[in-house]
């Protein structure tokens, strides 16, 4: 019986060979580097790979590299590409991932999101939140003579502020748990009740000079100079815009779609078999119907109001995926949760300076996925010659939406997050500090089984913020010269032993996009093109992808007039 089941089995896949061979001559896996803000890059990049080779079998990153990973399950769900083969499906994946512009610029036009864009030029105006430096002004003052004025100025902007800090919790962009103790000192204050007036103004200036340094700082973190880096409250909360992410990501899987939804898909794809080769904004111009079509299957999309949340899946249910983030375990989460707490008793803004762990080996590299999967991957990891390997830690499976509160969640856009993984059985405390710690993830997808690897990342060496962070975290003492043996053993390119060299030698191919360049707040429209048309690819094995389009190849002797390589970082 068994013998038949498998001689089936193999009659099903040679038909299907025989029937779709493009679909398996294409198979690869994903590395994505995670870039922050400069997230939209990977919009380009995925649209420019996936018209060439599909959507990858599976897929590894950290950071930023998360939410990509799930709207790369959400696209690889959706009927209307699955149901399509060969060069019409990767079309139609491509022309998702360049909607995803689409999308965004039609939630700016909401009111709840131009009441967000309002407070967002308020808080940039003249390099800081205006408000925010009355406050200190007045909080400066404080606490006798000056106390009328306080609760008037309070009386005068206190609705203002609540209004706008409601708007930014419900888009998820600011967290009502980071500020809370800031909002709620300014609260007792605006309403006369200084029972408690000496704490409170001291609670509400430390916290309003915290959050004066997070817009200040914001884009542009240096871990080596910012004390309060893993300590001080941001801008987000990951947790809420994880269920926007979503919700986003749950409008392109089609998965909640009725009758009625799917003639719109149907006529949106139909408008757009023209558009391969075209971005979002060239399609705007030059095929009104397609663009016209996404915004009807969107609203009503948005009109429908479901409950349903793509976040909500288990990571991988449809694309083998190993997000990843940084973890501190045993004895060092105990010493973060405990800094943590003296963090908001201390108020002292270098008070992040002192903040060292006693054992460098507690700061774990983990990563979700299946169990079996992981397990798998533990045991065929060169530990004994790689340090990124050795730090291997197992996290278990989870839902997207555990993920996208987590590893994108870096210093200085969060601050150190508590989490659990494991079963019920074995669950442990365990405290996340972003997934800036493997951002060349080929060496974890390798051990998975994957035989062709395409990575996307950008120009450059490992970025000084990663470095900076990890060598806080391997620092025992100030000036610590292990912590930079450790570096060079992770992330130094011209160490041939060093993680990162390691894994960049695993990419069989590379998509060096030039997202640095680019200044996310002007320049993401031009970011997007450069990834979708200008970016080279570095093609290491060649019979590998030998059959591939993957062009414009890049070369890897082209220098800079200094004399440093032009591709740095891709090859």
């Amino acid at each position: 019986m068994l013998l038949l089941l498998l001689r089936s089995r193999l009659l099903e896949l040679a038909l299907i060979l025989l029937i779709c061979p493009q679909v398996f001559a294409q198979e690869y896996c994903l590395a994505l580097r995670g870039n922050g803000e400069l997230m939209p890059a990977h919009w380009g990049a995925m649209a420019n790979l996936t018209e060439k080779m599909g959507l990858p079998v599976a897929q590894a990153g950290g950071s930023s590299a998360t939410i990509t990973m799930m709207m790369n399950e959400a696209v690889a769900t959706n009927k209307f590409i699955t149901g399509t083969r060969g060069q019409t499906a990767r079309n139609r994946a491509g022309l998702l991932f360049k909607s995803f512009e689409g999308f965004v610029d039609y939630l700016g036009t909401t009111p709840e999101w131009r009441d967000f864009v309002t407070l967002y030029q308020r808080a940039q105006s003249a390099g800081g939140i205006n408000w925010v430096n009355d406050l200190q002004k007045l909080l400066q003052q404080a606490p006798a003579a000056d106390r009328y004025q306080l609760r008037t100025f309070l009386g005068d902007n206190l609705e203002l502020l609540k209004s706008n800090y409601r708007t930014g919790v419900k888009l998820g962009l600011i967290s009502e748990r980071n500020y809370a103790p800031l909002m709620h000192s300014l609260g007792r204050l605006a309403s006369g009740e200084l029972s408690r007036a000496e704490e409170d103004l001291a609670r509400a200036k430390f916290y309003a000079d915290e959050l004066k340094e997070t817009i200040r700082v914001f884009g542009s973190f240096n871990a080596s100079t910012d004390a309060n880096l893993f300590f001080r409250p941001g801008l987000v909360n990951f947790a809420r815009f994880a269920e926007q992410l979503g919700r986003m990501a749950q409008f392109y899987s089609a998965r909640t779609s009725t009758a009625a939804d799917d003639a719109l898909w149907e006529a949106f794809f139909g408008a757009c078999e023209s558009t391969p080769g075209q971005l979002w904004t060239e399609i705007q111009s030059l095929n009104r119907e397609c663009s016209k079509s996404f915004t009807r299957l969107l609203e009503a999309f948005l009109r429908s109001g479901t409950a349903a949340n793509f976040a909500d899946l288990k990571v991988g249910s449809v694309i083998a995926s190993y997000p990843t983030t940084a973890v501190l375990t045993g004895p060092a989460a105990q010493q973060a949760l405990t800094a943590i707490y003296d963090y908001d008793k201390a108020r002292d803004p270098k008070f992040g300076f002192k903040f060292f762990l006693k054992d460098p080996d507690a700061v774990k590299f983990g990563y979700w996925g299946e169990a079996f999967a992981l397990r798998s991957i533990e045991a065929k990891l060169p530990k004994d010659k790689d340090e990124k390997s050795r730090r291997f830690l197992a996290l278990g499976q989870a839902t997207w939406k555990k993920v996208l509160a987590l590893s994108p969640a870096e210093p200085g856009l969060a601050a150190m997050q508590t989490f659990e993984a494991g079963g019920s059985e074995s669950a442990s405390e365990l405290v996340s500090v972003g997934g800036w710690s493997d951002l060349h993830p080929m060496t974890v997808l390798r051990a998975s089984g994957c035989s062709r690897i395409i990575y996307i990342t950008r120009r450059g060496a490992e970025s000084p913020f990663a470095k900076g962070v990890a060598k806080r975290l391997f620092s025992t003492r100030e000036n610590d010269p292990a912590a930079d043996e450790l570096l060079a053993k992770l992330y130094d390119l011209g160490n041939p032993e060093s993680s990162m060299r390691q894994s960049l030698d695993q990419a069989d191919a590379v998509l060096c996009t030039d997202w640095n360049r680019f200044n996310v707040k002007s320049g993401v429209r031009e970011m997007i093109r450069d990834s979708y048309r200008a970016s080279p690819y570095f093609v290491r094995n060649r019979k590998s992808v030998e059959s591939l389009a993957l062009m414009p190849q890049l070369n890897p002797r082209d220098v800079t007039p200094d004399g440093k390589p032009v591709y740095e970082g891709c090859f």
